[in-house]
């Protein structure tokens, strides 16, 4: 299902049950009773709406740096299979060879295997056994090799590649605690409630509040679900700078 498509049909429902609950209280408590409360009332949401804005826009903040770090993760990781790849041209064939072969086979597990595991929370055994290729690739050269101005800096991209792996795979445990869930869920609710307890002449008028206040809360809980962890659901962060890499070297093979 689309993400659009779902996010209306949560703001809808939401807008539609919170009215629904509106009318049932105007029928069960009569308006009088509630502008005898509204000093108290007034005072209460105010301190309860603070609160629960702030904790939104800290979920909201946490969740969209946590996605925004993973998509930064990715793009220094492809970059750094790059360069190792790049920069194994300037070593003798066989060596070449093993380097460019164990980074491609990295780059295609990882965009087509990895990938769809990272939201099951796994990685790929063959891509981590491409990345050691790699690496075996550089530690078993001779003391001759070892002395090319390029090694230092290929095994500086080696390090930065497997330190972007394992931030990546780390990321994907990123999510939103379930007491979080719990408080940000009855949060909402209690609100909406909240807005019930103000006496209103205008039936229209106090459903058009009650019907912003719920939409508002339920657009912003949903957005906080889409971007809680960032290698799940529709919002994921793509593979593109990997991708964008491979399409790189097939290019340079050419």
């Amino acid at each position: 299902m689309s993400t659009w498509l779902l996010a209306a049909l949560v703001v809808v429902g939401s807008v539609l049950g919170a009215l629904a609950g509106m009318y049932v209280k105007r029928r069960l408590v009569s308006d009088e009773t509630l502008r005898a409360h509204h000093d108290v009332a007034r005072a209460i949401y105010a301190l309860v709406g603070t609160i629960y804005a702030v904790i939104l826009a800290f979920a909201v903040a946490i969740v969209w740096q946590s996605y925004t770090a993973a998509e930064a993760t990715v793009s220094r990781e492809a970059n750094a299979l790059s360069d190792v790849e790049r920069m194994s041209r300037g070593f003798p064939v066989e060596i070449r060879r093993q380097v460019q072969e164990a980074a491609r086979t990295y780059g295609r597990l990882v965009v087509n295997k990895e990938w769809d595991a990272m939201s099951r929370g796994e990685s790929s055994p063959q891509a981590d056994a491409a990345l050691i290729e790699m690496w075996h690739a550089y530690t078993d050269m001779s003391p001759s090799d070892k002395q090319n101005p390029l090694y230092s800096q290929s095994i500086q991209r080696l390090n930065e590649l497997s330190d972007g792996r394992r931030l990546r795979l780390l990321a994907t445990h990123d999510r939103v605690p379930l007491v979080m869930w719990i408080l940000l869920c009855c949060g909402g609710v209690i609100m909406v409630v909240f807005a019930y307890l103000f006496a209103m002449k205008s039936v229209g008028l106090q459903s058009l509040m009650v019907a912003l206040v719920s939409g508002m809360i339920a657009f912003t809980v949903f957005l906080i679900f889409v971007l809680d962890g960032p290698f799940i659901g529709n919002m994921k962060v793509k593979p593109d700078s990997f991708e964008f890499v491979l399409r790189n070297m097939e290019n340079l093979e050419r």
